[in-house]
């Protein structure tokens, strides 16, 4: 995967989605690049629930956001990642983590009223078992 990653730095082409998954021998990584964008980025992948929130945060102070959330694993070994690209004028975008069913329908009602919609929500387990939800919200429209 890291190959894949240079080759496509060096062509100067854009990451656009990455996945995961785990085959039972370990996780597998996947990766979608093209020429379609002129951006800065950056990914990260199998970090925690906390490694990755701290990730998003500790660079959207310096104009990063997100565009591709994911999750491999289940239970406490869920695993996520990101890529984001170094946007400081682009749209406005908050982060949501491990949102129960409930409170994701909630959320959802609350963001589009702020003008926001779901860039990614992903689905996943929390230590429990239980379903969760996390998302990246984006703006798409002015605060009414």
């Amino acid at each position: 995967m890291q190959e894949t990653i240079k080759t496509a730095r060096k062509e100067k082409k854009h990451a656009r989605c990455r996945c995961a998954f785990d085959n039972g021998n370990g996780i597998v990584h996947g990766i979608i690049v093209d020429n379609q964008g002129t951006l800065p980025w950056t990914d990260s992948f199998s970090k925690t629930p906390n490694e990755c929130k701290a990730w998003l945060e500790e660079r959207k102070v310096h104009g990063w956001r997100p565009e591709c959330l994911y999750a491999c694993g289940t239970g406490a070994k869920t695993l996520f990642g990101s890529i984001l690209v170094k946007d400081p004028d682009g749209p406005a975008w908050h982060a949501s983590w491990s949102l129960s069913t409930a409170e994701y329908e909630k959320e959802l009602i609350v963001r589009k009223s702020q003008g926001f919609r779901p860039l990614t929500a992903v689905g996943h387990e929390d230590e429990a078992g239980a379903q969760r939800f996390s998302v990246i919200w984006i703006r798409y429209r002015p605060t009414p």
